[in-house]
């Protein structure tokens, strides 16, 4: 090759070098159309009410692994009403909420650009997570939040990084690095993080139960036993007691209503408490109050046969789907059992409300927060998967406990130890007070008083034609008055006798005198009638005898009371009292004020019996309609609560019960042997 050709080939091959070296070059900053300091982040977004979704996606990366998990919550608006798509469309208090996220955007002003260097993207942590479920650790992942209009159109999508912690004194507080997806820029800015909250309890009504008052519990029943496993692999029920509890509100007290203790699975019935055993009752109320403010920490959907099987109250035992969902949350079903069992790894409870509402609560298995699942829900239902030819066993064997909070695995950090529940309700009539209805007034005879011992019976003389005159008896003799002495005739030299005082009319000393003489005068008037005929005596002597002593007026007879019970002629009729016989005038105006007493008693007791029964058969109807709302929204999901809150009211028998205090003495009480004296050589004074 000629010199020439060499410095060509040279001077080309330099050539080359250099444009490759321009073109590797990094390119230095430029000026982007992407807003200054001062300016609104988002330009094209201007109404926050037309936010439809939100969407927020972070990455939990578990102590000491290489792998993390994307958690996605999702907020949308569908029909109207806002549901939570990420968690099975479980129901979202999140209109207020979404549009106060899409205010904070829209007024979001750039504080300062701190760089457009993809590498810095880690240091302030807006890297962006990615959106399938398993990645490979990302370090400097930060909070993606995407907004969308009912279209779909995007209107807002940045990533939200690590707080500034050193503001300059001008600068507020809740500073943040934030980048736009798909920019490198990287921006200073104000923005409270919280309404970008990525837990679910925070878009939701956590209230579990719905109650309204604590102390609308009347009955609360408590089973406490524990799932295990045998040293074959079978699984096994461990039953220790039962125990049933009612609160009177009125009182504030618990009562004991029944207590089953469990030997070898055999249930024994306690009548009574051991004397040195009584009710907690503080334990009771604090478990009461917790039971009534259990919160939602986060939910899985049933499968939808499994849910429509629920809210038609028809059996599920037949389900395989059902069935497994609940082996998933360790709650074992034993279909072959009479009656058909549900067991759960926590234990259940089930609690009486005033409407007769009941809930039965059933405590599953645990799993960590934030995607992290703790694999002791998948551990009992494994053990269920091997045991279901067995679900008739007992459990010969000594059983092994099945581990349900402890797993070995570490948590993210934040993250919490939840447990699974299982809500039914249903409906008991019996738990609702019946009506009590007075009972009817009735036109009832007064009934006769009772006769006195020291007080003689009045003679009144009944009306015959009155209803309550008794009738009279022909057959009756008539009853004979005493009968008049007739004073003898007296013989010649014959002493008369002393006249006896007549029974029926009593004479006065006074008079006593007169009727002696006029006695002297009739004995002379006898004794001249002596010679007559015999016949004519003897009719003379009947006549007198039949005569009364009324007829006797020419005998000058002592004067005979009246009869009391003949009215007198020349005495004035009396107004207030009316001859025998005779009905009183105003008896048929008291009978009238009585029947429409009686009357108007009778639509008084049937007006108050008609509003009890109303009243009643109105709480049936509400307690129903209350029992069915409740159980078409239980259908529909597992729950989950914290751990915490589970250890507040998940109660056994070692919890119910408390062993007495024991009686100190009381120092201020006398020495039975009486004062001890202090000089032991003094004797104590009697």
């Amino acid at each position: 090759m000629t010199e020439s050709a060499k410095t060509i080939t040279f001077v080309a091959a330099a050539g080359v070098l250099l444009i490759a070296a321009i073109v590797s070059r990094p390119a230095p900053p430029v000026a982007t159309s992407e807003g200054g300091v001062g300016q609104a982040l988002l330009t094209d977004w201007k109404e926050p009410q037309s936010a439809k979704s939100l969407e927020i996606t972070t990455l939990v990366t578990p102590v000491n692994s290489t792998t993390a998990r994307a958690h996605v919550l999702k907020i949308a608006q569908a029909g109207g009403e806002w549901t939570i798509p990420s968690h099975g469309g479980f129901p979202a208090n999140a209109e207020d909420h979404v549009i106060k996220a899409a205010q904070s955007l829209i007024n979001l002003k750039i504080l300062g650009v701190v760089s457009d260097l993809p590498g810095d993207h880690e240091t302030y942590g807006v890297v962006q997570p990615p959106s399938d479920e398993i990645q490979p650790a990302a370090p400097g992942a930060g909070k993606m939040v995407t907004v969308r209009d009912g279209a779909g159109t995007a209107l807002a999508q940045l990533v939200i990084g690590k707080e500034d912690r050193s503001p300059s004194g001008s600068e507020g507080a809740n500073l943040r690095f934030v980048r736009l997806a798909g920019k490198d820029r990287v921006y200073r800015v104000e923005l409270p993080t919280d309404v970008f909250s990525s837990n679910f309890a925070d878009w939701i009504d956590t209230d579990l139960l719905g109650l309204k008052q604590h102390w609308d519990i009347t009955k609360v029943d408590v089973r406490d036993y524990s799932l295990a496993q045998t040293d074959d692999g079978n699984l096994a029920i461990e039953r220790k007691s039962d125990v049933d509890l009612e609160f009177n509100d009125q009182k504030s007290a618990w009562t004991l209503a029944k207590l089953t203790d469990y030997k070898d699975n055999k249930p024994t019935t306690v009548d009574k408490l051991p004397a040195d055993e009584e009710l907690d009752t503080q334990k009771l109320n604090d478990a009461k109050m917790n039971l009534a403010g259990l919160k939602i920490v986060d939910v899985v959907d049933k499968p939808k046969p499994f849910v429509g099987e629920l809210k038609k109250h028809e059996s599920f035992y037949g389900d395989d789907a059902a069935l497994q969902s609940l082996e998933e949350m360790a709650i074992l079903a034993f279909p072959s059992t009479k009656p058909k069992e549900l067991f759960a790894a926590g234990g259940d409870t089930t609690i009486a409300m005033k409407d007769g509402v009941e809930y039965s609560i059933r405590f599953g298995g645990t799993k960590l927060s934030m995607g992290e699942k703790d694999d002791s829900a998948d551990k009992g239902a494994a053990d269920a998967k091997d045991s279901k030819k067995d679900d008739k066993k007992d459990g010969a064997k000594k059983p092994k406990k099945i581990v349900t909070d402890k797993t070995g695995k570490k948590a993210a950090k934040g993250a919490e130890t939840q447990r699974a529940v299982f809500v039914t309700a249903r409906f008991n009539e019996d738990s609702v007070p019946k009506a009590v209805l007075e009972p009817m007034p009735t036109g009832k005879k007064p009934e006769a008083a009772k006769p006195d011992d020291n007080k003689k019976p009045a003679t009144t003389k009944l009306d015959d034609k009155s209803p309550d005159a008794p009738k009279p008896d022909a057959k009756k003799p008539e009853e004979k008055k005493p009968e008049e002495k007739k004073p003898d005739e007296k013989k010649p030299d014959e002493k008369k006798p002393e006249p006896s005082k007549s029974s029926d009319a009593k004479k006065s000393d006074e008079n006593y005198a007169e009727d002696a003489a006029a006695s002297d005068a009739k004995d002379t008037v006898k004794k001249e009638a002596a010679t007559k005929d015999a016949d004519k005596k003897a009719a003379g002597d009947k006549a007198a005898v039949d005569k009364k002593p009324a007829d006797k007026a020419n005998d000058k007879a002592p004067p005979a009371k009246p009869d009391a019970t003949k009215p007198d002629a020349n005495k004035q009729p009396d107004v207030d009292k009316q001859p025998d016989g005779a009905k009183p005038p105003d008896s048929g105006i008291k009978r009238a004020e009585e029947e429409e007493k009686l009357e108007a008693d009778r639509k008084r007791v049937e007006a108050a019996n008609k509003q009890k029964t109303d009243q009643y058969n109105e709480a049936i109807k509400k307690g129903k309609q209350h029992a069915k709302e409740l159980n078409d929204r239980f259908a529909d999901w597992f729950y989950f609560i914290s751990e915490e809150d589970y250890n507040k009211v998940h109660l056994g028998r070692s919890d119910i019960l408390k062993k007495k205090p024991v009686a100190s003495a009381d120092k201020n009480q006398p020495s039975p042997l009486g004062t001890v004296p202090t000089d032991p050589f003094q004797l104590p004074k009697k």
